[in-house]
């Protein structure tokens, strides 16, 4: 989801579609994440800190996403084409 976010974002702002520290950061912590549920999975005697690390850390990545992409979404295209 993150991945397909900032792609379709970065192509409606008309910047580049390369993905920059921000949106690297928020792909590690959704990786991170999903190894965090899974070793949930596996080690039930942690499983609640896992399961609320990996929730943690999945919101997390998405703040990222908000916080980098909120103000380019809400200006003006780079272009300056409408849309």
């Amino acid at each position: 989801i993150v991945g397909m976010i900032t792609r379709t974002a970065l192509g409606h702002t008309a910047r580049p579609l390369v993905a920059g520290r921000s949106e690297t950061l928020a792909y590690l912590l959704i990786h991170v994440s999903a190894l965090a549920r899974v070793g949930a999975a596996l080690w039930v005697a942690a499983y609640m800190p896992l399961l609320m690390a990996a929730a943690a850390l999945w919101s997390l990545a998405f703040a990222v996403y908000f916080l980098v992409y909120a103000p380019r979404l809400a200006r003006p295209r780079l272009d300056g084409k409408p849309g």
